[in-house]
């Protein structure tokens, strides 16, 4: 799967990309960015990976050249454009469950040069102390909808799974102690999930120390996008309280603007695209006009003199989940939970009413 011939077809595709956003600065005086984001058990899964693919492969000479062939630029404007369109996404869960060191990955994305596009807020599942018990328990969270890649520590040693069923099997073929890291988006403010569950809340609270002591990104999302998926015990309140707790609880560690706030608030609304073609927030789905109404709504409650004070770009939130079916019912095969549309209950202005008080 990674061999060279399709790195190489992966780096052409991005160039693609790329040269087509630089005419489309050109066309329209937009600019658009391209931010790849590493995640477990994927081409690029740590920060080292992506510091070593921007660095061989994306900013190198042949792709400066490349582009600039492609979008009709010289040389220095092919490498600004490259540095100006196309960057990261760090998503602390994703790296907080390949147990690296946050503060030390966002360094050194800075000192490679690889712009941090978006800073994403999201906690995993941490299993401190794996037992019989403790699988039995992880059962609930085995949902067809996601796919949930497991890092696991024993002995002091790295061992990665696609799945859970993969890390089930392992541990019942060698029982024994070991932590698991599990990638299952919870509600970033809680740091436990029951007795038997911790979360990566406090990987978010260093990335965020971090981003307040020199600023990492100009977008920092809060993602949580599995409130359907959750067990039943812990469904205890409202979706829109969860989402504005939510973005309360980083706008807090991280010192964020109004206008970033009301940005974050927004998207984990909107959640991210992810695996399941068939779960979508209804609002997401109303065409480009209602879209564009729905940021209006964010707009409208912000004080046009505050977003100035902020100095921040003028950045339009993007709703990037895929459309929901015709109908919700469940996938042949799927349980009646991973049918219902994430998030139905929410709306974005009751978010956003209740963000603002």
């Amino acid at each position: 799967m990674t061999g060279p011939d399709v790195i190489d077809a992966y780096t052409r595709q991005v160039l693609k990309t790329v040269a087509h956003l630089v005419g489309l600065r050109e066309r329209t005086g937009r600019t658009v960015t391209l931010a790849l984001e590493p995640e477990p058990a994927c081409f690029l899964e740590v920060t080292s990976e992506v510091i070593d693919y921007f660095g061989r492969h994306l900013y190198s000479a042949a792709s400066v050249e490349a582009l600039a062939r492609q979008a009709g630029l010289s040389k220095p404007q092919a490498e600004e454009a490259l540095r100006r369109h196309l960057g990261t996404v760090f998503d602390i869960c994703h790296q907080a469950v390949e147990y690296e060191d946050i503060a030390e990955a966002l360094g050194s994305l800075k000192r490679a040069g690889v712009p941090v596009f978006k800073l994403q807020a999201a906690a995993a599942i941490r299993i401190p102390q794996v037992t019989q018990e403790v699988v039995k328990a992880l059962e609930a969270y085995d949902d067809p909808v996601y796919l949930h890649q497991t890092v696991e520590v024993k002995d002091g040693k790295l061992s990665r799974f696609v799945d859970l069923q993969e890390a089930f099997a392992a541990f019942r073929n060698d029982p024994g102690p070991r932590e698991w890291r599990i990638h299952f988006h919870v509600p970033v403010f809680l740091e436990s999930l029951g007795p038997l569950f911790k979360t990566t809340r406090p990987a978010i609270e260093e990335a965020l120390r971090v981003h307040k002591a020199d600023a990492v990104s100009t977008q920092v999302e809060i993602e949580t996008y599995t409130w359907d998926v959750l067990p039943d015990e812990l469904k205890t309140g409202d979706i829109v309280d969860y989402v504005v707790r939510g973005a309360r609880m980083g706008a807090r560690s991280a010192r964020l603007t109004r206008r970033s706030r009301a940005i974050a608030a927004q998207e984990s609304v909107c959640g991210p695209t992810r695996r399941s073609r068939d779960t979508a927030p209804e609002w997401c789905n109303r065409g480009t006009e209602a879209r564009n109404a729905a940021v209006r709504q964010f707009d409208d409650l912000l004080d046009p003199r505050v977003r100035a004070e902020d100095g921040l770009p003028e950045v339009r939130g993007v709703c990037t989940q895929p459309r929901k079916r015709e109908s919700i019912a469940p996938p042949k095969g799927r349980s009646p939970r991973a049918g219902r549309p994430l998030g139905h209950r929410a709306r974005a202005d009751d978010v956003m009413r209740r963000f603002a008080k």
